[in-house]
């Protein structure tokens, strides 16, 4: 059998694909709007840059078929705790809804066939 994935399910994937090497970018370059988000704190900036090529490596993962979501929910533990230091105590209820609607996406076609829509 095919392996077949639901048409959102890799627009959502080359979302991540095209994102992730952008604002890996800005962060490793010190974007002056990023510097002022993490409190001008150079080590937190370069910690999300590499969040960012964990994200883009788990996309390419999912792309291939390899389940790269163990990857993507690493990072979305480490990511609160990077931002917390930043400032943004509310990413903690961002992350876990954010692993949620991940894990929902990816389950698309799986979940459309279960509830008999298609």
């Amino acid at each position: 059998m095919e392996k077949e994935r639901h048409g959102f399910v890799t627009f959502w994937i080359w979302i991540m694909l095209i994102i992730n090497p952008i604002l890996s970018i800005m962060s490793f370059a010190g974007n002056n709007y990023l510097l002022s988000l993490y409190n001008y704190n150079r080590t937190l900036l370069t910690i999300a840059g590499l969040t960012s090529i964990a994200n883009f490596i788990a996309a390419i993962l999912l792309l291939n078929w390899i389940n790269g979501f163990w990857l993507l929910l690493g990072v979305a533990i480490l990511t609160p705790f990077i931002n917390i230091n930043a400032g943004f105590i509310s990413q903690l209820i961002a992350a876990a809804v954010g692993c949620l609607i991940q894990f929902g996406i990816l389950h698309i076609k799986k979940m459309v066939f279960q509830l008999g829509i298609i």
